[in-house]
């Protein structure tokens, strides 16, 4: 069962700005990649053509009435002159008696006057053709005011807050003067400009332009990273815990912006933490969970998207299991869950044989005690579990690799290089290698592993991020098979995106999205399905649960 509230979505009176599709799983050969998208979308504003420059067409036509007008003073001057030498032959037939001298002076008076006429047609042919200079001048003059604009993303968002009848704008637009691009937000009380690196903002192939930030929820203490998966509307679902209720919200957003989410409570009445979802092909959820009273793995699935009814079972009663859940459906629909045994500090996984996990298998993926810290999961295109995690004692990074869908026999390698345990992303490339976003805890730094095979023999292992301590709460997608992290820095508090552009991600592009406040913390990252990335996060400063996203 579960319970529902309604409440409108608004805009963050500090108002933040900034600057996959699946996640995509694992490794082995083993046949189909199916996992849950984990994130969601953000604010698109109206476009507006600031200013249009004079087109091809417009400037064809200036110059065919430039030629028109000189050719119709051509026409006038050669029929004055045939007029004229015609009056001159006349009068001179039907004169024969006149004299010489008068015959002359006529002939003398008719030239004097052609040639007035010629002169007062080569002026108004010069004076046209200073006009048509200037218009051209002034078309070149247009097309240079307008050339910040020629190759910009330009957008003016309007919104207004409940409590605030002051509107509050964003506009923002690529200089080609100085190749950067100017962010522009203002409350009319204050005026901010700040400039975005374009190389960043270009690097990937589109013009990611960054969105403000909305308030999804408030009065909400999150206690773990919010789990995020896009109904085919592009409606994000959104899971998360609040350590001071010690309950769990899933918020069903209205449109890729979330506005106006309806709220269910999941499991009414009950602790519940570390919260997963996935979504069926009938858009109804799936959510895994820790039920925090009896600490045992827990699932509830979701008669329709709003979840008004669900069926909950109990999946492992071992005393403190269901840490740290991660969940993924097959091509089936039957979910695969991760999640970290407490008691005996291992690492465990749950098979489910049907849809509603009434017949489950469960798996110890490692043994060895303090393992499973963190554990973020994926499937690989033959649908075998691959799940990467810390190691407590150990201070290192584990990838553990099932053999088949069932899991009958596991590969586990600790990758060499890597120092820490604590929050690890996984995704899969296109072809099943295993690339992996974690905190180095030992240096307070983000990393990033680079497998070279599915089961990570070989990695390349780069620093993204070494400024302060910074790389907590990593979250990574791939797009078009290059990384894209977002993180929080403790340091400086700050939400931060890193993007590469290469594959081994030599030089990586990093960006503060929200720096309002404590922000950024329990960060997930999801990329709509035209690819923008979409972030939920934690604001401490307001006790807020935000969404932040790109215009384009």
């Amino acid at each position: 069962m579960s319970t529902s509230r309604k409440a409108s979505a608004r805009l963050p009176q500090h108002g933040g700005e900034s600057d996959s599709d699946s996640k995509y799983m694992q490794v082995t050969p083993c046949g189909v990649d199916k996992h849950p998208q984990q994130h969601n979308e953000v604010y698109e504003p109206t476009q507006l053509k600031v200013v249009r420059k004079p087109d091809k067409c417009t400037r064809m036509w200036l110059a065919a009435l430039t030629i028109l007008v000189v050719g119709l003073a051509i026409a006038f001057v050669v029929v004055t002159i045939t007029t004229s030498s015609r009056s001159t032959d006349s009068t001179s037939a039907g004169e024969s008696g006149a004299s010489s001298a008068e015959s002359e002076l006529a002939e003398s008076t008719n030239v004097t006057q052609l040639v007035a006429k010629l002169e007062d047609l080569e002026a108004q042919v010069q004076a046209l053709t200073q006009l048509t200079s200037e218009l051209m001048a002034n078309a070149s003059g247009l097309d240079a005011r307008v050339a910040d604009l020629e190759s910009a993303s330009t957008s003016i968002e309007t919104t207004e807050e409940q409590s605030d009848t002051v509107p509050k704008w964003l506009l923002t637009f690529v200089s080609t003067t100085n190749t950067s691009l100017q962010v522009l937000h203002s409350n009319f009380s204050s005026l901010e400009t700040r400039v975005v690196d374009l190389e960043w903002v270009t690097g990937i192939g589109n013009t990611w332009i960054p969105g403000l930030a909305r308030v999804v929820d408030t009065n909400v203490s999150m206690s773990d990273p919010a789990s995020v998966v896009l109904t085919p509307n592009n409606q994000p679902l959104v899971v998360y815990s609040d350590i001071e209720h010690t309950s769990m919200t899933l918020a069903v957003c209205q449109d890729v912006t979330c506005t106006d989410p309806s709220f269910v409570t999941i499991d009414p009445g009950v602790c519940t933490l570390f919260g997963s979802i996935a979504l069926t092909a009938s858009t109804h959820p799936v959510i895994a969970y820790q039920d925090c009273d009896q600490k045992h793995l827990k699932i509830a699935v979701c008669s329709d998207l709003m979840c008004s009814a669900s069926v909950i079972r109990t999946l492992d009663t071992e005393p403190k299991s269901g840490y740290y859940v991660q969940m993924a459906l097959t091509s089936s629909e039957h979910p695969v869950i991760a999640h970290h045994d407490n008691n005996k500090k291992i690492l465990k996984l749950v098979i489910c044989t049907d849809q509603t996990c009434e017949t489950f298998v469960n798996r110890t993926l490692d043994a060895t005690t303090f393992v499973g810290y963190y554990p973020s999961l994926a499937l690989t295109s033959s649908e075998c579990a691959v799940v990467a995690y810390g190691t407590f004692k150990q201070q290192t990074v584990k990838l553990a690799v099932c053999a088949d869908a069932l899991c009958s026999s596991v590969s586990v390698r600790a990758i060499q290089g890597t120092s820490g345990w604590q929050y690890i992303s996984l995704a899969m490339s296109a072809n099943d290698y295993p690339m992996i976003a974690y905190y180095d805890s030992t240096n307070s730094e983000l990393h990033l592993v680079i497998c070279v095979e599915e089961t990570c023999s070989a990695a390349t292992i780069r620093t993204i991020d070494s400024e302060g301590d910074t790389g907590i709460s990593a979250s990574l997608v791939l797009r078009n098979d290059l990384p894209v992290i977002a993180y929080y820095s403790n340091s400086k508090q700050d939400l931060k995106l890193a993007v590469c552009t290469d594959l081994t991600c030599s030089v990586p592009q990093i960006s503060t999205l929200d720096s309002e406040g404590d922000v950024g913390m329990y960060t997930t990252l999801i990329l709509a399905s035209d690819k923008r990335p979409v972030i939920f996060y934690s604001d401490n400063t307001n006790l807020e649960v935000k969404l932040i996203a790109s215009f384009a």
